[in-house]
């Protein structure tokens, strides 16, 4: 008896384990994942977790931007075998009883839906209508900011218990994944914002740039590498300006960017660049900085 006692803890033990390597294996795929890959990689960790579990669901729906309250189907892990899960969801309609419940408590644990109490009866009638035995769910959110969303892991076939280091774990997971997608809107709206910026040059026959004063990378448009007499390139950093700019400038360009960097005001600055034939070509600038600090420089 004692020896199947023992044999019975090594086994929890090392099947508590192999979960928390496949957490840190997925914790570690997303540190560096480039935004592209992003949606692919949550699905793929959402397909591994509920292999591991032995569960057969796993969905993650953010807010619809065009519609408060109404959440929208983004990543999924299902049976094939099961009903098609909806598309889009209105929360407050659909499972008003746990939406109130996870915005409260910060998640949702329910380990058999069929006895969920009298107040839930919506929330009852479609998890039977998804086959939802059993559910453990977590909001969506990054930062400090709003809750943009929530993922939840279910159970169809049985019924299952949730030990709270489950729970901690997968609610480990609901944070990566709010971190990854978080990012993910930074860099698309910075791309978006980079396009406006080369739309409006291009409008205005100007080259426009931008200066990370901590790395000293500078993002700049087509126009302005034309201007410098260059090509595009992918690295581009304030050293590399500077090394284009006349030798007679230099020090004066250098002292005018750490000026900028101490004022919100904006500021301009003329000054001469060498171009690869020899010739000479002057430029005039103008900026501010961005942000509620230093921030970036905008040229």
């Amino acid at each position: 008896m004692i020896a199947s006692t023992d044999s019975q803890l090594t086994s929890e033990v090392e099947e508590r384990l192999r979960f928390e390597t496949l957490i840190a294996d997925i914790s570690a795929r997303f540190i560096n994942v480039p935004a592209d890959q992003v949606d692919s990689e949550i699905e793929d960790a959402q397909r591994r977790i509920c292999e591991f579990l032995k569960i057969e669901h796993s969905s993650l729906w953010q807010v619809a931007p065009d519609r408060p309250g109404e959440l929208i189907l983004t990543h999924l892990y299902r049976d094939s075998a099961l009903p098609p899960a909806p598309d889009r969801m209105f929360g407050p309609h659909h499972f008003p009883w746990m939406q109130a419940q996870g915005m409260a408590n910060g998640m949702i644990c329910i380990p058999d839906t069929s006895k969920l109490p009298p107040e839930a009866t919506i929330d009852r009638e479609n998890c039977q209508k998804y086959s939802i035995k059993a559910t453990v769910g977590f909001p969506l959110a990054a930062g400090g900011g709003p809750v943009f969303g929530g993922i939840g892991f279910e159970a169809t076939r049985e019924p299952r218990d949730w030990p709270e280091p489950l729970q901690n774990r997968l609610r480990l997971v609901a944070q990566i994944f709010a971190n990854a997608l978080d990012r993910k809107r930074s860099e698309q709206k910075l791309r978006e914002s980079e396009a406006r910026l080369s739309l409006a040059a291009a409008s205005a026959d100007a080259g426009l740039w931008t200066l990370d004063p901590d790395t000293g990378e500078i993002w700049a448009t087509n126009k302005l590498y034309e201007l410098l007499g260059m090509s595009p390139v992918d690295a581009f950093n304030l050293e590399q300006f500077l090394a284009v700019v006349h030798p007679e400038d230099q020090e004066m360009v250098r002292q005018a960017i750490r000026d900028a960097m101490q004022t919100v005001n904006e500021s301009s600055a003329e000054y001469r660049v060498v171009l690869a034939d020899g010739s000479v070509r002057w430029m005039a600038a103008r900026g501010r900085p961005q942000g509620e600090t230093t921030g970036n420089r905008s040229g």
